[in-house]
């Protein structure tokens, strides 16, 4: 059908739910004057059930001359002259509505967020009516439901390397049991469309489906008890937050990045993890070295037969994202692994392992961790520290890290809102500064004055605009990327703001000898070391 509207020299559009109304000015749409003018809304033209229509999708982009009617047959104009409001309707960008680029230049996440606006009588439809648009072919099975839009994405997987087909996101559609890598349903894809192939990596692997799942070779980067696969994808120059930005720089050192987890019975096939619930973006070079990985790209029947469910919750344990009254977190990932662990610690296995960063396959088993004043301030299913000023410009926490009680560092977490936020809305990312900080775990004592007179020294020396001195120690933290957390399915308007922290070893410290610091009683020794800018915690590194 695709082929045949492309052929046409002309198409009409009958628009049977778009009435004209008489103008007392004597003016229409069609230009002419007189006492019979009549006028369409542009709000009734845009709100027609013909642009809601699945099939009349590759009607309005097939063909090379489109002319619409109204109800009465009257004349409304040819696309050309109606562009605006037909972009505006569907979500589509005018250059492929007036065919100025080609359909084969949108990527696989823009098609399918066109398609996210349409409704189909049958099920099945919503994959069939893409067939063209997408330039596949595949058997029409009507009465196989939602698994149609599933064979759809693996066809495309065959003859396309767009990782955008991966970009959907976790909302209230998709099941709580869903662990594929491919979409449920095209309305995961409502947010799509600023999703880009990057065209500057280096040359990508292939990649292809098996009996076991999607079968790819991506840069893995560690979060706590699941990893986020670097996807060769861009945006076209918007931030989640909503902020706009160098759309070269961006191509050039950014990707995003997708959730998965291992599965629980240990074969080495992972799944789609629901949080973070859309693709984040993350610096390359915080990439660690390409994994091979297998990821479930089928759907089980229970997930396939529970479509609409939620999806924050479910059979794989709880994520309480929309429980959690902080407003604000930071999603912790980790580069290498082996300097939060002890001498012990040698039995856990690693997803990789080099000179330069160690990956553990589950760091949820073998590190272990604390938090300070709020002992549940960190998630590990979601890997994000969560901290709520209430009502407050500014709040600061603390996180111990490691295995061992001198071995790993101690973060330091602190939100700053210009505007602080009321209980129903979330500041803009413009109104927020965030900030975290790396100190050696021999600061961290077991005692509660000692860990309050530690989160106050640190906030008074940010407060003051220093830092702890980190160029001398073995970890360094990078405060990343923007990105909102829905609550409700409001994506990404609502929900809860979040920040991706880095923790990296520094370049040559292969191992390092920590000295104990003084005992309790020296308390005041070590705070004042700590306090002193230009003395730096007894960490000496050997430098391979």
């Amino acid at each position: 059908m695709f082929h045949w509207y492309q052929k046409s020299q002309i198409c009409y559009a009958y628009l049977a739910d778009v009435i004209e109304i008489p103008d007392d000015e004597g003016r229409s749409s069609d230009g002419k004057s007189g006492p019979q003018s009549f006028y369409v809304d542009s709000a009734a033209f845009k709100s027609s059930r013909w642009f809601t229509r699945g099939w009349t999708l590759q009607e309005l982009l097939a063909p090379k001359d489109i002319r619409f009617f109204s109800s009465s047959w009257d004349y409304l104009g040819r696309i050309g002259r109606l562009v605006e409001e037909i972009s505006s309707a569907t979500g589509i960008p005018t250059q492929y509505l007036t065919q100025e680029l080609s359909l084969a230049s949108a990527s696989v996440a823009c098609k399918m967020h066109w398609l996210s606006r349409r409704k189909t009588t049958r099920r099945e439809d919503m994959a069939y009516c893409m067939l063209g648009i997408f330039g596949i072919n595949m058997p029409l099975l009507y009465g196989e439901g939602d698994k149609a839009f599933i064979r759809l994405q693996e066809e495309i997987l065959k003859s396309n390397t767009d990782h955008t087909l991966f970009c959907w996101a976790w909302t209230e559609s998709v099941p709580a049991s869903w662990t594929s890598m491919l979409a449920p349903n095209p309305a995961v894809f409502a947010q799509a469309s600023q999703f880009v192939q990057n065209r500057v990596s280096v040359k990508p692997l292939p990649y292809s489906m098996t009996n076991y799942g999607l079968s790819i070779t991506l840069p893995m980067v560690q979060a706590w008890s699941y990893a986020l696969l670097m996807l060769d994808v861009n945006d076209t120059g918007m931030s989640p937050g909503g902020e706009q930005y160098d759309y070269e720089y961006n191509r050039l050192n950014y990707k995003f990045c997708i959730p998965v987890r291992p599965r629980r019975s240990e074969d080495g096939i992972h799944e789609r993890e629901r949080f973070p619930p859309t693709p984040i973006p993350f610096e390359i070079r915080r990439g660690n070295l390409r994994r091979h990985v297998i990821v479930r790209a089928r759907a089980d029947i229970l997930a396939l037969s529970s479509l609409g469910s939620l999806g924050l919750t479910g059979v794989r344990g709880e994520i309480d994202i929309n429980r959690r009254q902080s407003p604000y977190g930071f999603l912790i990932t980790i580069q290498d692994t082996l300097h939060l662990l002890d001498g012990s610690s040698k039995s856990f296995k690693f997803w990789s392992s080099s000179a330069e960063n160690r990956v553990l396959q589950d760091i949820s088993k073998a590190i272990r961790f604390e938090t300070f004043p709020n002992k549940h301030s960190f998630d590990p299913d979601s890997s994000v520290f969560w901290v709520n000023p209430e009502g407050h410009s500014r709040t600061s926490g603390l996180m111990k890290i490691g295995r061992g009680q001198d071995v790993g560092c101690v973060l330091y977490f602190e939100v700053r809102i210009s505007a602080p936020a009321s209980s129903h809305h979330v500041s803009s990312s413009k109104d927020v500064e965030w900030n975290c900080q790396a100190v050696p775990a021999e600061f961290w004592k077991d005692s509660e004055s000692s860990k309050v007179k530690l989160l106050k020294r640190l906030d008074l020396r940010f407060k003051s605009g220093r830092s702890y001195q980190e160029d001398e120690g073995p970890y360094k933290v990078e405060v990343g990327e923007i990105f909102r957390v829905p609550v409700g399915g409001l994506v990404p308007a609502g929900g809860k703001i979040c920040t991706t922290v880095h923790l990296a070893t520094r370049p040559g410290y292969n191992n390092f000898d920590v000295e104990h610091p003084p005992e309790e009683s020296g308390e005041a020794d070590w705070e004042d070391e700590l306090s002193d800018s230009s003395v730096v915690a007894r960490v000496s590194g050997k430098r391979g």
